[in-house]
Parts: structure tokens; sequence; C-alpha cells
């Protein structure tokens, strides 16, 4: 879909893009074409897309064979519209919307969106602390400095919290980058699309991802003194020796396996 295409839809709908919604639609084709590339969809997977607004993905993603196809919209507008063309449509907030509940989980499933950028860093965070997914793979349209933050390496100002929870859950390259002029209207920031496919011997949970949160509150001070607060008598010097690691290691030298270990070892003496 080129701009011309998104704004005759945009009239037919009676439509504008609308800035607290993050709405910012792709025109870009060989984005598009890169996006439904990393979508490996097999007859038995379902597809689900947040965000279709105009269908710029969307008009694609429909024609792909698989088991059920669904499509989180907020927009009213845009959920009405999309009821119209027969398609299973979830007015809801995706932050919002119930992950976890049993009723919605159609498994297993990909899910692809150009997201809004305020949700995200939340979205994928809340996806990695599930303990078993539906979602199985993953194809993310992000701002560019979050998707720099999701595969950051440790010791590095990107590395933080986002990276070691994504990383421990999934396996994730890189798809595309998108500049601003992929876009309508255009944004002040550049995107990359992200591949995430679940890792079956990775880790993730609420409890992990409170317990990397609380490492990398005050990320210049050392790990022991930030986890203090939740220590419950836990001996961290004894933990991180164990570990082969300085008592003085800070929150971002640690990899996401040391993280884990370091959580592992924290919830085996009963916190």
């Amino acid at each position: 879909m080129n701009k011309e295409d998104l704004l005759k839809r945009l009239e037919e709908l009676k439509a504008l893009p609308k800035r607290s919604l993050g709405q910012n639609f792709l025109v870009s084709d060989h984005v598009v074409e890169k996006i439904l590339q990393s979508v490996k969809v097999k007859e038995d997977l379902n597809l689900l897309e947040i965000g279709p607004g105009v269908g710029a993905l969307t008009e694609h993603l429909v024609k792909i064979p698989c088991s059920n196809f669904r499509v989180i919209e907020l927009d009213e507008a845009f959920a009405s519209y999309w009821r119209g063309r027969e398609l299973e449509v979830i007015e809801a907030d995706a932050l919002q919307w119930g992950w976890g509940e049993a009723e919605n989980q159609k498994s297993p499933t990909h899910l692809v969106s150009n997201l809004p950028y305020q949700i995200s860093a939340p979205l994928v965070m809340e996806l990695s602390s599930m303990g078993a997914s539906w979602i199985q793979s993953m194809t993310l349209m992000f701002q560019k400095e979050v998707a720099e933050r999701i595969v950051a390496v440790p010791k590095t100002k990107a590395y933080g919290t986002l990276s070691v929870v994504a990383q421990m859950r999934w396996n994730i390259k890189k798809v595309v980058d998108a500049g601003p002029a992929c876009f309508h209207p255009r944004p002040k920031v550049s995107s990359r699309v992200l591949n995430f496919q679940w890792n079956p011997e990775g880790e993730g949970s609420l409890a992990f991802l409170k317990f990397v949160r609380s490492g990398f509150l005050n990320r210049r001070k050392f790990l022991m003194k930030s986890l203090k607060g939740i220590s419950g008598g836990f001996d961290w010097e004894k933990a991180l020796t164990e570990m082969g690691l300085s008592t003085q290691v800070r929150a971002e030298e640690l990899k996401p396996g040391e993280w884990f270990e370091l959580f592992r070892k924290f919830k085996g003496h009963g916190n």
C-alpha cells in the first residue's frame, strides 16, 4: 500500500491518523515485503495482528493459509471496517488484553504488528514473562532505539532489563530498517523490525522480570547493593563468588544467562 492508496482509504473511512494512538501507517512496499517474508506460517498455525489500521500488512496477511487469523484494533472506525471485511476483530487495547487468559489463547500463534511506539517495550516485557507461551513467534516493528535495547549486549548503555528478559525468552534477529519516509504521517525517529522465535530452553516469568528490574534500578551501583532490598537474608557475596563473578559487579555486566542463574540461586533460598 503506497501513500496514495492509504490516503484514499482514510478518505473512504472519514478517518485521520490519531497521534494519541501512535498511528503511523506503513507505506513502504519494501518493508511490507520483508515483514511478510519473515512470517513463516503453516496451515496449522494461527495469525494475530495488533493494529491493522488501514491494512498495509493485513491485506497480505489475510491471504496466508493458516488455522485462524485475528486482529486486535483499538480504533473504533478501523475495528468496524475489518468486521465488515468479515475478519475476527478484538476491539481492545493490546496492553490491557488478557494475553494470559486461556480463552484468548490459540496455540501456536505468530504475532505480527507495526506496533505503536508507546506500547512496544511493555508488550515485549509481558510476552517474555509468560511461563509458557502460545505465541511461538513474532514479527514486530519498533522505534529503532527500542529495538537496539532489545538486542543490546552487556557493558553497553542500551543493555538493561528489556534486553535481559527478551533475550532469555526469545531468539531474536533483525528483519529490516524503516526510515521516517516509510510511514504516513512521518515519525521523527527511525524504526526497525525484529523477528522473535520462542526458545523452548529459555526462561521467563513475572518474578524474574521483577528481579532483573530491581537490579537495574541503580545501574551504576554494585549489584549487591541494588538487590539488598529484596534479599531476605540471601548471601549475595557467596552466590556471585560461586558464579565466578566479582562482588563489585554491576547489573549491566551480567549476561542474560548469568542473570537467570543468580535468580535461580535466589529463589532456591526460599525467596
